[in-house]
């Protein structure tokens, strides 16, 4: 073996192509480990905002309980208004009350809107139909409220409230039953 032959054999000149190989191989596996962890966090995001559109329908639809029970309380139940129906009024029916449409085509209470934040109206509305008059002692036939004993007439009535996110895309439904 010459000088020369001995010179080479130490020299990086046979390897600079397989540091370019692994040094590939490295960047692939940091690209994949980095698309992983963008992909984890918008789904991420993507939760936390439809579990915030949900809390939101939820409160527009408590604050529209509210205002139907102080419609109530102020005694300004009135058949005759959008959103106030009596007993013998077609209403609406249980299955449809997640449908958009329902709701669209039905006359509802005022609806009550309301600012989060400053940015977003949460807006949610409502419908009243009374249920009973209940004099003296008798069973109101509403689970929960059992027999009566008041000597003065109570009304009984039923309110549905709907409520949406600030999205639009989350949506809640209350339905309670009010005495007075």
């Amino acid at each position: 073996m010459t000088e020369d032959q001995q010179d080479h054999r130490f020299t990086d000149e046979r390897q600079r192509g397989f540091v370019l190989i692994v040094g590939l191989v490295i960047l692939g596996l940091l690209t994949m480990i980095a698309i992983s962890g963008m992909k984890d966090t918008v789904v991420q995001e993507r939760m936390a905002g439809a579990s915030r559109d949900t809390g939101q329908a939820f409160q527009a639809a408590e604050a529209a309980l509210r205002a139907a029970e102080k419609t109530i309380t102020d005694k300004n139940f009135d058949p005759k208004k959008d959103g106030h129906y009596d007993k013998s009024d077609a209403f609406i029916e249980h299955n449809d009350l997640f449908i958009d449409g329902t709701w669209a085509n039905k006359p509802t209470g005022t609806a009550v809107k309301f600012f989060e934040g400053g940015t977003e109206t949460l807006e949610s509305n409502f419908v009243i139909r009374k249920v009973a008059d209940v004099t003296g002692e008798s069973n109101v036939g509403i689970s929960g409220y059992g027999t009566t004993t008041a000597a003065q007439s109570q009304k009984i009535y039923e309110i549905i409230a709907r409520g949406k996110g600030g999205s639009g895309s989350g949506q809640s439904v209350l339905r309670t039953y009010f005495k007075q």
